[in-house]
């Protein structure tokens, strides 16, 4: 749980798509090349941190892809971008597979009002499109906004005009002159902060 969370207005549960994870040969990539664990002070400094509590927490989240990446760390862990390349490609296609999953969700995400979300529960067994029509009964008595959310792979964002957007997350990085940056996940949704 991220520190700053307001648990009481988030959403709990989240519905989920077999075995797939998102970067998964990118990740383990990372990880096969990565120091060892005591080598973690010479390249914080050398990365420029001072910090080892806080930098452990950024590299964690640098080798899991969950946020933006200094090329600095890429060179010094000595990743290859032509393998980086190969791994991306293989993820894709997993996630391309994924997406022909049938998907049976099991709750959706309310948005009560603005930042206050809470769970409902979809009926056991209900393929993706009955779960829709669900939602949109429920919907007509409420007037809320719903979301189908499955973090990694999409959000299927349901209005009370009876409007559907699916949003896709593919595990795909863009590059910047300083920074990989790895593309959103979905998995904020239906969470509420504070600040």
């Amino acid at each position: 749980m991220h520190k700053n969370q307001i648990f009481f207005f988030t959403a709990q549960k989240i519905n989920e798509i077999g075995e797939y994870e998102r970067f998964f040969h990118t990740k383990r990539y990372i990880e096969s090349i990565n120091p060892v664990k005591k080598s973690r002070f010479k390249m914080m400094a050398t990365l420029g941190y001072s910090n080892m509590k806080k930098f452990i927490t950024l590299k964690k989240e640098w080798d899991q892809l969950r946020r933006n990446i200094p090329l600095s760390y890429f060179d010094y862990i000595g990743l290859n971008r032509e393998v980086l390349e190969f791994t991306l490609e293989l993820d894709w296609e997993e996630y391309e597979q994924a997406l022909q999953i049938p998907r049976y969700p099991h709750s959706a995400i309310v948005r009560i009002m603005s930042a206050v979300y809470k769970n409902i529960t979809i009926p056991t067994g209900s393929h993706e499109n009955e779960a829709i029509a669900y939602l949109f009964d429920f919907m007509k008595e409420k007037r809320f906004r719903c979301c189908i959310n499955y973090p990694q792979l999409l959000s299927i964002f349901l209005e009370p005009n009876g409007d559907i957007k699916k949003v896709y997350y593919p595990p795909s990085i863009r590059f910047t002159k300083t920074s990989a940056i790895p593309e959103k996940d979905g998995s904020g949704i239906g969470t509420s902060y504070l600040g």
